[in-house]
C-alpha cells in the first residue's frame, strides 16, 4: 500500500501544470467560499469567490458572481458589490434566480448611492487619497459604523480618478468639498487628491504627512486641512452587516 501510494503521488507530481490547476476550478473554489459564507466568515469567502471569479468559466457563473456581491457587500467593497450584483440580474435564467438577484441588488440600491469622482481643475494627479467627513451627525449606530469603515478604507487606499464611488445616502465633505449622495441622481463631485508628503520628500526635501497636491491646490488649501483632521469622527464601532437570504435555487 505504501508503494502503491508513493506511485500515485509521483504521477500526481509528474501532471502538468494545466491539470493540475483543474484541482482548483471555479465550482471548488466557488463552493468553498459559499462554506465560509455560510459561517459568516466574510473576507476569505470574498477571498475564494474571487478566486472563483478569476477562474476560467467564473465570471459566467451565476452562483459565484451573486454571492461574490454578497460577500463584497459584507465587507463594504461596494464597487465590487454593485458590480456583481447587476452582473447577476444579467446571469439569472430562473425566476427564483431573478428573484434573488433583484433582491441583492435592491439591497444595495436601497442604502447606498453613486458618486462619480473627476480631478478637480488644475489637478496634476491622477492617484491619491479621499478624506470623507459626514457634514450631519449620523444618529443611526449601525449606518455610522459603516459610513466610518467607508471611510477609514478610502483614507488608507490610493484611489485612480476618475472614478466611481458608493456611500450611504447623506451629506458629506469630500477632501473639503460638499457633496450630496442621494437615491434620485449621480453625485457628483471634482477634487484636489490628498497626496502623502513622502512620496515627493527626495524631490522636495519635505516632511511627513498629507498635503492636498496640484497645480491648482493653493484655494483648496486655504480652507483649512488642519482643521478638517480635528473635525474628524472616534474610531469607528465595528458592527456585523445585515445577512440577506442565501437559498440558492
Amino acid at each position: 500500500m505504501r508503494l502503491l501510494g508513493l506511485i500515485l503521488l509521483t504521477l500526481l507530481m509528474a501532471l502538468p501544470a494545466s491539470a493540475q490547476d483543474t484541482l482548483s476550478s471555479y465550482d471548488e473554489l466557488r463552493d468553498q467560499g459559499l462554506l465560509y459564507l455560510r459561517k459568516k466568515k466574510s473576507r476569505p469567502a470574498y477571498t475564494f469567490l474571487t478566486r472563483a471569479f478569476e477562474a476560467p468559466g467564473g465570471a459566467d457563473d451565476y452562483k459565484t458572481v451573486v454571492n461574490r456581491a454578497e460577500a463584497a457587500q459584507e465587507i463594504l467593497l461596494l464597487e465590487v458589490a454593485f458590480e456583481m450584483a447587476e452582473r447577476s440580474t444579467k446571469l439569472a435564467d430562473t425566476d427564483r434566480r431573478k428573484a434573488r438577484a433583484q433582491e441583492v441588488l435592491g439591497g444595495l440600491k436601497s442604502t447606498y448611492g453613486k458618486l462619480e469622482v473627476s480631478p478637480a481643475e488644475g489637478e496634476t494627479n491622477t492617484k491619491g487619497r479621499i478624506f470623507f467627513q459626514a457634514r450631519t451627525g449620523i444618529i443611526n449606530r449601525k449606518k455610522r459604523a459603516v459610513f466610518e469603515a467607508i471611510r477609514d478604507r478610502f483614507r488608507a487606499t490610493e484611489l485612480e480618478v476618475p472614478a466611481t464611488l458608493y456611500l450611504p445616502y447623506g451629506e458629506y465633505l469630500a477632501n473639503n468639498v460638499p457633496v450630496k449622495v442621494t437615491s434620485t441622481e449621480v453625485a457628483k463631485v471634482a477634487l484636489y487628491l490628498q497626496v502623502s508628503r513622502g512620496a515627493v520628500a527626495a524631490e522636495t526635501g519635505g516632511g511627513g504627512g498629507w498635503w492636498m497636491a496640484g497645480a491648482g491646490a493653493a484655494a483648496a488649501i486655504s480652507v483649512g486641512v488642519g482643521a478638517f483632521f480635528l473635525l474628524q469622527d472616534p474610531e469607528p464601532i465595528i458592527v456585523d452587516q445585515l445577512e440577506l437570504g442565501r437559498t440558492e435555487p
